[in-house]
Formats: structure tokens, C-alpha cells, sequence
């Protein structure tokens, strides 16, 4: 993977890293379940449990994201396709993602469902064409 940058936030081989005024974070992208954006600040949540705090905007963030690893499922939510484990319907428009990791949920909108949809199939093909 390419090494790519932000001011405060980069990616350094397979590791997301987050700079802080007084420590410096390094999260291994295999272990982020989810990343949301709540009141000016986004929250990198790992599958252990761990909630990393970054004032780097979604976008940001998701510019430096594998795109075949990592969705925007919402506007205020990255998802981890590995870490998903089901979605169920929520609502006229919203479904619930429930992940691998206990508690752990995020929203999805019905179109952005189908977006993901299409993505997952088209790395389904293209993996096992290349395989």
C-alpha cells in the first residue's frame, strides 16, 4: 500500500496512524471494525473494543482507506466489509450493520445498500477472475 498523508493522520503500510499533541496511534486497518463522525469528531472503533478519537473529517480519512476494504455507508459512518456479520432492516429507509464484534452497529441508507451491494459482487468477480 502506498503511503499517504493528512496533517495528523497518514496510512504507513498496512497501519493507520493518528497523531495526537501527545501520543501517536497506530491501527492496524485488519482490526477497524467502523469509523464514525460524531459532533466535529470522528471515532476509529476497533474490533477489540478500543474507540481511537481524531478531529480529521470522514473525508479525510476515507481518502487514505483501502476502497475495497472500507464503505461509506452512511454520512457519518465507514464500514470494514471484512468485519460485517449481517444487516438487518431498521426502518423505511435505513438498515442496521451488526458486525463480528459484540455491539458494535452502524446505519446504512437503502441506496447506500445497493451501492454496496454491486461493489461486493464486482470484488467477488474480479478476485476470483484474478485468482
Amino acid at each position: 500500500m502506498v503511503s499517504e498523508k493528512h496533517e495528523g493522520l497518514s496510512i504507513e503500510m498496512d497501519k493507520l496512524i493518528i497523531e495526537q499533541k501527545k501520543k501517536v496511534y497506530f491501527i492496524k486497518l485488519n482490526t477497524i471494525t467502523y469509523i464514525e463522525r460524531e459532533l466535529r469528531q470522528s471515532y476509529i472503533l476497533t474490533e477489540d473494543g478500543q474507540s481511537y478519537r481524531t478531529y480529521q473529517s470522514l473525508k479525510q480519512i476515507e481518502s487514505l482507506l483501502p476502497k475495497e476494504i472500507f464503505f461509506r455507508t452512511h454520512k457519518s459512518c465507514i464500514v470494514n466489509l471484512h468485519k460485517i456479520k449481517e444487516i438487518e432492516h431498521y426502518s423505511n429507509s435505513t438498515y442496521i450493520v451488526k458486525f463480528n464484534a459484540k455491539k458494535q452497529t452502524a446505519y446504512i441508507t437503502r441506496e447506500r445498500l445497493k451501492t454496496m451491494l454491486q461493489c461486493l459482487s464486482k470484488n467477488l468477480l474480479t478476485g476470483a477472475a484474478t485468482s
